[in-house]
């Protein structure tokens, strides 16, 4: 088991994995993450390949946090979204 801690804007990213590919379990701000794997995903003007979004309900969002992180296997963080609707991609 791998425990990784990210802080950005403000807000803690908690991830726990078994395996590169694979959270077991993942938080932000700690908030439970609803967590997708998507074959590919285009944010800003960059396609990234083999990407696990995590995402907090923005209801629980009560100022300007982190509620959305984009990880791609092989790249690690590549995106984030802060409340109110701010993106930032990996250049």
């Amino acid at each position: 088991m791998r425990s990784v801690n990210i802080h950005i804007e403000g807000s803690y990213i908690e991830l726990n994995t078994k395996a590169e590919e694979q959270f077991t379990t993942a938080s932000i701000n700690n908030y439970a993450t609803q967590t997708r794997q998507l074959p590919s995903v285009t944010l800003g003007n960059r396609e990234f390949f083999n990407v696990y979004l995590l995402q907090v309900d923005t209801a629980s969002i009560m100022d300007q946090r982190v509620y959305e992180a984009y990880f791609a296997i092989g790249y690690g963080l590549v995106a984030y979204r802060v409340a109110p609707d701010q993106l930032w991609v990996k250049q």
